[in-house]
């Protein structure tokens, strides 16, 4: 079964090809030129999460020493997403039960209510889409595969648009609708990985889009080209932006492509 592996930990992704033939070519051609080892981005959750539990271990005291309310008051473990939907719905009920409770925080730890919020979104946004690289982002990879195989939507991993050009699709977006030779619907693969821990979002392309294409007789191809999604998304979604979390912190452990 194809996987998604760390080096060092161990830990394992089951991930489910969108493509077999396109996945199994791309993990031989990463094999072939020692390039399937993935190094994830710094996601600063660290001093994030240090910060979270410090804000919120600072209100808990006032809340409870002025008010007698015990919403934060639970072992807060940011790294958690479980944790950090809790927390969020706490911070909402707060000031659903008390409209003023803002004002009152303010006047003795000014802007923390406020900053918990948002650094609870801020830890949600760096596990739910990044790049991970090799030690070669900008080898070329041939692409043999028909333009059938680019979509739309949200996949949880998918190659990287990093080509010479436009693709048809951002000739679209921005009002470009000359297709010469900088029109690049991923001709080639680079061996950069976008990461979405997210639901996945299978679309069509809009008609807008399709209309445009046929007055201005521009390929329409789509603007995503996927590679796999996590197996079982749905009932481990909080497992997987977990995993991620944890792995990002372990020095030189690599994601492996299986």
């Amino acid at each position: 079964m194809a996987q998604l592996i760390w080096s060092i930990t161990g830990d394992t992704i089951p991930l489910d090809p969108v493509d077999c033939d396109v996945y199994n070519y791309f993990v031989a051609e990463l094999g072939r030129n020692n390039l399937n080892r993935y190094t994830m981005p710094d996601l600063g959750a660290g001093s994030l999460c240090a910060e979270l539990q410090i804000n919120v271990r600072l209100v808990n005291n006032l809340l409870q020493s002025k008010l007698r309310i015990s919403a934060f008051d639970f072992d807060l473990d940011p790294t958690n997403q479980a944790h950090l939907n809790t927390l969020h719905r706490q911070w909402v009920k707060v000031h659903q039960q008390f409209p003023q409770i803002s004002k009152l925080v303010d006047t003795q730890i000014p802007g923390v209510l406020d900053r918990i919020n948002k650094v609870i979104h801020a830890i949600e946004d760096l596990t739910a889409t990044f790049e991970i690289t090799t030690e070669q982002p900008n080898y070329m990879i041939a692409n043999p595969f028909r333009s059938e195989i680019l979509r739309y939507g949200v996949y949880n991993v998918s190659i990287s648009y990093h080509n010479l050009g436009s693709l048809s699709f951002e000739k679209w977006l921005h009002g470009d609708p000359v297709h010469d030779t900088d029109t690049n619907n991923f001709s080639e693969f680079y061996t950069t990985l976008k990461i979405n821990v997210l639901p996945t979002i299978n679309q069509s392309a809009p008609i807008e889009y399709q209309q445009w294409c046929k007055r201005y007789q521009m390929p329409c191809q789509g603007n995503r080209m996927p590679l796999a999604n996590f197996d079982n998304l749905e009932n481990n979604m909080l497992k997987y932006k977990q995993l991620f979390h944890k792995n990002s912190l372990v020095t030189n452990n690599f994601i492996i492509l299986e």
